[in-house]
Parts: C-alpha cells; sequence; structure tokens
C-alpha cells in the first residue's frame, strides 16, 4: 500500500502533457492536488488550485469558484471558509496519505484518508467525485463525512445544481 501511494506521488509531481494527461487515472489526478500537501515547501502552491480551478474542477464547477472570487471583496472570505481538501481552516500538512479510487466509466469516487499534522495528530477522510472529460479527470463535487462539514457538498456550498 506504501508503496503504491509513494508511486502516486511520484506520478502525480511529474508534469504531463497532451496525450500523457488523458491517460492519468482517476487516484493519480487526486494525488496531483495533494502532493501539494505534503510539505511546507510545496504549501506556496496550493494557490494554484484557486488560481487556476479550471484545471481542477469541472466547468460549472470551475465558473462558480471564479464569480465567487470575483465577488468577494479583497482580504474577505468567500462562500468557502476552509480548505475543502483538508477540513480545515489552516489547509495544514498532511502524513499518512491514503488514495483509493473506484472508477465507473468516466465517473470516478475517489476516498482520501490522511492525519493532519496538527497538536492531536487527527484523522480525516474526504470524498471526491470526479468526472473525466476532455482534458481529463476534474473535481466534480467533494464531501467530509465525519467532519465538522459532514452534510455539506461542495456544489452546495457554492450553490452549484446538480
Amino acid at each position: 500500500m506504501l508503496r503504491r501511494i509513494a508511486l502516486l506521488l511520484l506520478l502525480a509531481g511529474a508534469p504531463l502533457h497532451g496525450a500523457a494527461a488523458q491517460q492519468q487515472t482517476a487516484d493519480e489526478f487526486v494525488a496531483s492536488i495533494y502532493v501539494l500537501y505534503q510539505s511546507a515547501d510545496d504549501r506556496t502552491r496550493i494557490s494554484t488550485i484557486w488560481d487556476q480551478p479550471d484545471r481542477y474542477f469541472v466547468q460549472d464547477l470551475a465558473n462558480a469558484i471564479k464569480r465567487d472570487r470575483e465577488r468577494t471583496p479583497h482580504g474577505m472570505v468567500g462562500a468557502l471558509d476552509f480548505d475543502p481538501f483538508t477540513a480545515d481552516q489552516l489547509g495544514q500538512v498532511l502524513g499518512h496519505l491514503a488514495i483509493e479510487a473506484t472508477t465507473q466509466g468516466d465517473r470516478a469516487k475517489v476516498t482520501v484518508e490522511f492525519e493532519r499534522d496538527d497538536a492531536e495528530h487527527s484523522h480525516a477522510r474526504i470524498q471526491i467525485d470526479l468526472e473525466r472529460v476532455s482534458a481529463g479527470w476534474r473535481v466534480a463535487d467533494i464531501t467530509w463525512p465525519g467532519s465538522p462539514a459532514a452534510g455539506l457538498t461542495l456544489r452546495g456550498i457554492f450553490r452549484v445544481n446538480n
């Protein structure tokens, strides 16, 4: 299991271009997001997710994220007041990452489990729904079972219809 995660993180860190990007598996796509959370040095790159939402989210969700950013005054918090990939407000460095994907055609359900690098080394579980579009896998929704955000969805927070 650890060998598989290490391979995914290695692959996630490699730049993908053209046809190679479309061959990326669902778990490799998710690993490419979480590799940004693996060390303090990479934390500055996490803003890339929000600066380039078309690269990570399906189109209607990416558009909603961009609209929210445009409507939110500089320095203020928009509709989303926590990091959806860590289910916390700090976007902490993560450890003991496990990614498991179930793919059916152009849709995938990915479960991500990890420990946060906080005083309690708290455990988190996140469910990410993906869709494969012409450019590759994209996040269609995120849920946070067992967290204070349980019952919410990323689509619901940004008021995007299913």
